[in-house]
């Protein structure tokens, strides 16, 4: 019986024995994984030139994040300098006319409705006259007010809105920058002229109701009239201008991100390239301590296809250890482990 009591009490001993010698290799394995990832991930850095700086205040051009995580593989997140340029500033303008634009599309549609503050007091005057005097201005009135200013003001708004755009984005020369902009300034003096005008007309106009009880003379009648007319004239004519120019600017605006998106592409299949072929150089050396069963994942941060919010999806690689020492050893080449090599957004 005690000899029995001596052999559990060693058997137990061995087992804890061994149980912290696995545990011990375990924690050791994780600790040489972590320290390769790292080795790997400022590698990486190095030869895609994302720690190199434009100056001494500007931020680095991108950044790999690598861990490991037991059982699952490595994660490699790199943050592009594709599609990641700017500074904070040039993201707060981007934001700022994203949101102009929305705006001008919900006063469009009329989702944020311009109260006419004008028409509302000439209402206000006419609402104690009943007479055929009160039917006359209240006539004029109405057909003074029915001018869609509010249309030119928004078509000035997106235009200026879509200069800019055409500006952040380098799209225009200093001359042609120039004369879009001088272009501009002209319509929207000539619209806050047309403005005075109009107010001036109605004040003459409310000044006449509340000082006479009948009608004007005709020579008055026919003075209103014509600067009415000239006035609606003047403003169809700046209505059709604003609506050309917003016209060519957008087109432009379109050419400009298209052009913009074509390089963005280019760019960003050249820093795959540059990627790949790195991992093929030096992906299979630096995770010589990855299990067999395990695989790198390797995660473009933003590089995916739009989403409505105006941000992109992130694009992952999954890399098979295999397929690493294939590429090491010149059995595949680094456009092939790519090109092999599963990928998806999320």
């Amino acid at each position: 019986m005690i000899i029995s009591r001596r052999l559990f009490a060693l058997g137990a001993v061995l087992l804890t024995l061994s149980a912290n010698s696995h545990a011990q290799s375990g924690a050791s394995d994780i600790i040489a994984m972590r320290q390769a990832v790292d080795l790997l991930s400022t590698t990486l850095e190095e030869g895609l030139g994302l720690n190199e700086r434009r100056g001494i205040f500007s931020p680095r051009a991108g950044s790999v994040r690598g861990r490991y995580l037991p059982t699952q593989g490595v994660v490699l997140e790199i943050v592009t300098p594709v599609l990641n340029r700017g500074s904070a500033i040039d993201r707060l303008d981007s934001s700022l006319n994203q949101l102009a634009t929305q705006l001008n599309g919900l006063l469009q549609q009329g989702s944020v409705p311009r109260p006419d503050f004008e028409a509302m007091r000439d209402q206000l005057a006419l609402s104690v006259r009943t007479d055929e005097v009160a039917a006359y201005y209240r006539q004029f009135l109405q057909n003074l007010s029915a001018q869609d200013v509010s249309a030119i003001d928004r078509g000035l708004s997106a235009a200026s809105e879509a200069l800019q755009s055409l500006q952040a984005m380098g799209h225009l020369d200093a001359d042609e920058r120039a004369r879009m902009t001088e272009n501009l300034q002209q319509m929207r003096t000539k619209f806050a002229q047309q403005m005075l005008a109009m107010d001036a007309l109605r004040q003459q106009v409310r000044d006449q109701l509340a000082e006479s009880e009948i009608l004007p003379d005709q020579s008055i009648q026919q003075g209103w009239e014509s600067t009415r007319a000239s006035l609606e004239q003047e403003l169809t004519a700046l209505r059709t201008a604003v609506a050309q120019q917003l016209t060519v600017l957008q087109q432009e605006r379109e050419k400009a991100e298209a052009e913009r998106e074509q390089q963005t592409q280019q760019a960003l299949a050249e820093f795959q390239t540059r990627l790949f072929a790195l991992l093929c150089d030096y992906g299979a050396a630096g995770l010589r301590p990855l299990p067999d069963d395990e695989v790198l994942n390797v995660i473009l941060v933003g590089v995916g296809d739009p989403l409505p919010s105006g941000q992109r999806r992130d694009l992952m690689y999954v890399v098979v250890k295999e397929l690493l020492q294939s590429c090491q050893q010149g059995q595949i080449s680094s456009a092939q482990l790519l090109a092999i090599s599963s990928q998806f957004q999320y």
